[in-house]
């Protein structure tokens, strides 16, 4: 009787360790599925934002070097578990200096992403440290981030921190070294 106990003891201590394992899971899973909800809605808002035209705001997923792949477009293809909680993507964002001109800048926008504990989300640029708290469904919430990405393409223009090589230059906006 007593070597049955045992038995059924070990079962039990080795099925808490499977839920413990389930739950993490589940709730990984489901931290995912949030962070790539706020993701889309976070890219449904930047387009209506800077009233981008269609076709010219591609997806990239950040590579473990730094790169930026472009994949299809699709968030899911996108996003990456970077660390501490944030996830990551990047935006190419096609710029042209007037509708008739052909001279045109894209900027590669590498985003981070995160839902805490208290389930609130926040988003940032990479280099930057700066952290928006962002209210899911809540459009005016996303204008003080995009304002200050806004700010951040226009004062990376004025300081010429890249040489323009002919009319196509790629500009790197919140790029990790």
């Amino acid at each position: 009787m007593d070597g049955d106990k045992k038995t059924e003891d070990k079962k039990t201590r080795y099925r808490q360790l499977c839920a413990a394992y389930e739950k993490v899971q589940q709730e990984y899973t489901q931290v995912e599925s949030d962070c790539l909800l706020f993701g889309e809605e976070l890219v449904r808002n930047f387009i209506e934002y800077f009233e981008v035209p269609d076709g010219l705001l591609s997806y990239y997923k950040i590579t473990e070097d730094n790169h930026f792949d472009l994949v299809l477009p699709d968030m899911t293809h996108a996003l990456r578990y970077y660390k501490d909680g944030f996830w990551d993507f990047g935006l190419g964002l096609t710029i042209t200096s007037s509708i008739e001109e052909k001279a045109e800048d894209l900027i590669l926008i590498h985003l981070f992403v995160k839902k805490d504990f208290n389930g609130k989300f926040y988003t940032r640029i990479a280099r930057d440290k700066t952290e928006f708290e962002i209210e899911l469904h809540k459009h005016e919430s996303y204008h003080p981030f995009f304002d200050f990405l806004k700010n951040s393409v226009i004062e990376s223009y004025e300081e010429g921190f890249q040489e323009f090589i002919g009319k196509h230059t790629t500009r790197k906006l919140g790029y990790r070294i």
